[in-house]
């Protein structure tokens, strides 16, 4: 039994948890275009973790929906001038979560049953301001938490497919590649392991939930140096295990082009390695004559 509101965005529900006047009443009212399960207390039950319409709960706001949802996140609320949703670590948001519990219990022994419970639901802190643009930022970011879950799971389920040596056909979606690759292209993935790797090659790897194909322009100890052909930068280094597979082929509007490790390959990483190295010299000159400027300009400074 949480102090909290719980809300059903898209069929997901978010339980928004605080004290009294942490502003629950006033979330709900903002959001009145969503189904309502309750603006006082939410009811959860451990194994896979549910939320029950309660019986005192606002029968209009969850007329159709079934008596037990599946729950999304749980999030501290609290007021601000901005709205944020911002990650703690799990500990701290479970013992506020249980700063004012609803029983006299141990509040040790209530933490521990609200871990278990709460296992493999995501929570956060919440801050909001009192506009209407608060219900509009929960869509928008509840939205993009679903995609990038779905991206992870597809990225996941390639990832181990690649990891067997097998082969995927994964479509572009950003210019990065271009002219090389463009947007709309179909890329053959083969899986390699990170030492079958050759200057030059188009490497796939996972990071941040998603799949990144950039060419592979060096070999450090600490992982590979890669970069888009029209990117300003270099990546960060990619670490062995991000690396997915090797680009082998690309298909074009029906046509495809074979790709593999060749002195046109090696050309091109030494050319992109050397542009990208003389604009970062520049960057730095540039960035070291304006502070010099500055300080001349203002030699106390102050």
């Amino acid at each position: 039994l949480l102090h909290g509101i719980s809300l059903v965005v898209d069929g997901e529900v978010h339980v928004f948890a605080g004290p009294s006047n942490a502003g629950k009443s006033t979330l709900a009212q903002i959001c009145s275009d969503w189904p309502l399960v309750s603006d006082e207390f939410v009811f959860l039950l451990p194994g896979p973790t549910v939320v029950l319409a309660p019986p005192f709960g606002h029968e209009q706001r969850v007329k159709g929906l079934v008596k037990k949802l599946p729950l999304q996140s749980v999030s501290i609320l609290l007021q601000g001038e901005k709205e944020s949703w911002s990650t703690l670590p799990r500990s701290v948001i479970l013992a506020r979560l249980t700063q004012n519990p609803t029983a006299k219990t141990n509040p040790l022994r209530e933490t521990e049953r609200l871990q278990n419970i709460l296992s493999g639901v995501e929570l956060y802190s919440f801050t909001f301001s009192l506009s209407e643009q608060v219900s509009q930022y929960i869509v928008n970011t509840v939205r993009e938490r679903r995609r990038k879950r779905f991206l992870g799971a597809v990225v996941n389920l390639l990832g181990g497919e690649l990891a067997k040596g097998r082969t995927a056909w994964l479509k572009v979606a950003t210019g990065s590649m271009k002219p090389t690759i463009q947007p709309g292209d179909r890329v053959l993935v083969k899986g390699v392991e990170a030492k079958e790797l050759s200057i030059g090659d188009l490497v796939v790897f996972q990071r941040g939930g998603e799949m990144i194909l950039h060419r592979l322009l060096a070999k450090k100890k600490r992982g590979f140096l890669t970069a888009g052909d029209n990117s300003r930068c270099f990546d960060p280094l990619v670490d062995n295990n991000e690396v997915v597979g090797r680009v082998v082929s690309v298909e074009r509007e029906g046509k495809r082009v074979h790709f593999g490790s060749s002195f046109h390959s090696r050309a091109k990483a030494l050319a992109l390695r050397t542009k990208l190295n003389a604009r970062g010299a520049l960057r730095w000159v540039y960035h070291g004559l304006r502070h010099l400027v500055s300080r001349r300009g203002n030699p106390h400074g102050r």
